[in-house]
């Protein structure tokens, strides 16, 4: 018997979405089991008659008496609208010049007059350093000892295991505070 698993089957490799595994064993199954084949055939036409269907419509069709009212109409000639490629044309060139004229007389939004602003950002990411950020650093990093005070405060379990990434090494871990919460920073 023929199920609905068997149907997207056959549509599947119909589409040509099938593995080669599965390819392989649908294929099997088609040679020896006629039903299955028959309904693969089935779908692959389309499962529907619509060339009968169309070709029945057409024999009734009044052809001669349509081809007389468009003769009368416009000649028989299919009228033509005029060709209008230079709006498309026109189009483009005004948002080239409408993205020049942006580019070049609106301010841009990072840039910055007053080389300063670069202390400014050390300063709000210097902010962020507590007490905590550098007790207990005596040289070389240990990072199971760093993630665990870490894990700690943070309430966060943190492994070396857990935070290993394909080739990146481990450098610091350490406690940082924005508006009075805990933060945790690893590189």
């Amino acid at each position: 018997m023929i199920g609905a698993d068997d149907d997207a089957l056959l549509v599947a490799l119909i589409d040509d979405r099938l593995d080669a595994a599965a390819r392989r064993a649908i294929e099997m199954r088609l040679t020896v089991e006629p039903k299955l084949r028959a309904r693969y055939h089935e779908l692959a036409a389309g499962g529907l008659p619509f060339t009968r269907a169309f070709d029945a419509a057409l024999a009734e069709a009044p052809v001669a008496r349509m081809q007389a009212k468009l003769n009368a109409v416009g000649g028989g000639v299919p009228r033509r609208r005029p060709q209008r490629r230079w709006i498309g044309a026109a189009a483009a060139i005004a948002l080239l010049l409408a993205g020049a004229a942006i580019g070049r007389f609106a301010p841009a939004p990072f840039a910055s007059e007053d080389n300063d602003d670069w202390r400014a950002v050390v300063a709000s990411y210097a902010s962020l350093y507590t007490p905590e950020t550098f007790a207990g650093i005596d040289g070389a990093p240990n990072e199971a000892a760093e993630l665990a005070k870490l894990s700690h405060a943070l309430g966060v379990a943190l492994t070396p295991n857990a935070i290993a990434l394909p080739d990146l090494t481990f450098k610091w871990a350490g406690m940082l505070a924005y508006d009075g919460a805990p933060l945790g920073e690893i590189a």
